[in-house]
């Protein structure tokens, strides 16, 4: 799911209808078990890249300390023209590697979601005291 789909979602879920403020607490379930649902389905997802990303890691640090495979070859890595790395510059090679940023760019936009939708759950957990914060507001601007 993208990030642009969970704020349209929530753009037209988090309204409160303020003529139908007894129907709004049964909503509230429902909306809470469908974000739930997809935050959890999201946080698994974020899961799953960080584990890849720690597989990519130390993918790239053996083809960067042991120099091109078959393997490597064939997934189109390409060496750095100076031959081998010293272990001591390896690190500097895999903040630069565009697999690896490509990676944790994937990871951040994947953390924004989950961030997203951990909000969302929080604001429907208080969406029962703005509804009736709304019932008070109309008592009291009714004279009661």
């Amino acid at each position: 799911m993208k990030l642009d789909e969970i704020h349209e979602m929530w753009a037209k879920d988090s309204n409160i209808d303020i003529t139908d403020l007894a129907n709004q607490s049964i909503i509230t379930s429902k909306l809470h078990a469908k974000y739930m649902r997809i935050f959890t389905e999201e946080r698994l997802l974020l899961r799953k890249y960080e584990q890849d990303g720690k597989r990519l890691k130390l993918l790239k640090y053996e083809f960067y300390t042991m120099g091109p495979s078959k393997e490597t070859q064939a997934l189109g890595w390409e060496h750095p023209p100076r031959g081998m790395i010293l272990k001591t510059e390896v690190p500097v090679y895999l903040d630069g590697d565009k697999e690896i940023i490509a990676n944790n760019l994937k990871i951040a936009m994947q953390q924004e979601k989950v961030d997203l939708l951990e909000s969302i759950v929080r604001q429907i957990g208080r969406r029962g005291y703005d509804a009736r914060n709304a019932i008070d507001f109309l008592k009291w601007s009714n004279g009661g």
